[in-house]
């Protein structure tokens, strides 16, 4: 069996879920281009980028893929689950967790937070981190990101491990935030390489961290446990609103959108079967806003 060249820094499985007749629009943000139809097989993904150099210098193009597919199955059957059981209005724990888990490993994979910390690895905006390495900086920062959240993983079922070894920082600020179920009539949400997409900063933040409220409406320059919040579109009509209040605080779809879109630092993508016009329109000043933001940054890894 040959092994796949397309590593996925987004899910296939999210992916296909707002995919329509298995195409989707796709809008990049990182670059000025036009919207296209494609494949959820051609979305959110770097040849080889989830490859690991050896100390042997050889290339393990698998042991990264595996250990992620693990971690995006059971999320995958948790937005099962959600999708089906239309009572729910609150996520219960036990599908909560492995949705923020996943919400942590894509932040650990992220193309553009690699990008930042490549960056500041080789001290110039104007070196080329990849330059004469054969990827060893990628093997580097994903070991770096991953190795800690895949054996937190493995043992968050392990009641005789210590607490530290199972303890997952993006993982557990998520999961002591109260999670709302949004259940839209209409198809209408779309979906970005950002897949909790957190948002302002808590009135009740203790911490020393400056306050930056024009950033924080793009996920920037605020610890996660400030935020106001975050939202996760998980499917075309279905969408997660995290806070930190005790009651249920019901979320529009054009909010969802607009941290959707401004967190994106590579895409946005809809469905197909949208009427392309009237969601550019209305989501216009968003994308304008995210290709600003994603300027200013260093490149995507």
């Amino acid at each position: 069996m040959s092994t796949p060249k397309k590593h996925h820094y987004v899910p296939q499985m999210l992916l296909r879920r707002f995919a329509h007749d298995g195409r989707l629009w796709h809008v990049p943000v990182d670059r000025e281009d036009v919207p296209r139809k494609q494949r959820p097989t051609d979305i959110g993904h770097v040849n080889g980028g989830h490859n690991l150099i050896r100390l042997d210098g050889t290339v393990d193009r698998v042991s990264m893929e595996r250990a992620m597919g693990e971690i995006e199955s059971e999320a995958s059957k948790a937005i099962t689950a959600l999708e089906q059981d239309e009572s729910l209005d609150v996520v219960p724990p036990e599908l909560a967790s492995p949705i923020a888990w996943l919400a942590s490993l894509q932040r650990a994979r992220s193309r553009a937070r690699l990008g930042y910390i490549a960056e500041s690895v080789s001290g110039s905006r104007d070196d080329d981190p990849h330059k004469g390495t054969a990827f060893d900086l990628q093997s580097s920062l994903l070991r770096v990101g991953t190795v800690g959240l895949f054996n937190a993983w493995s043992l968050r079922d392990d009641e005789t491990a210590r607490p530290k070894d199972r303890w997952d920082f993006t993982t557990h600020a998520l999961l002591g935030m109260r999670w709302d179920v949004m259940r839209y009539s209409d198809r209408c949400l779309a979906i970005s390489d950002e897949f909790a997409a957190q948002y302002g900063v808590r009135v009740d933040a203790r911490g020393d961290f400056t306050r930056d409220p024009w950033s924080s409406k793009f996920g920037l320059n605020t610890p996660l446990w400030a935020a106001t919040g975050a939202t996760i579109a998980l499917t075309p009509q279905l969408a997660l609103s995290l806070h930190h209040g005790d009651h249920r605080k019901p979320t529009a779809a054009a909010s969802v959108n607009m941290h959707t879109i401004r967190s994106a630092r590579s895409f946005v993508a809809f469905p197909t079967d949208y009427e392309l016009e009237r969601v550019l329109e209305s989501w216009a000043l968003w994308i304008q806003e995210s290709r600003f933001v994603r300027d200013a940054l260093p490149r995507a890894l």
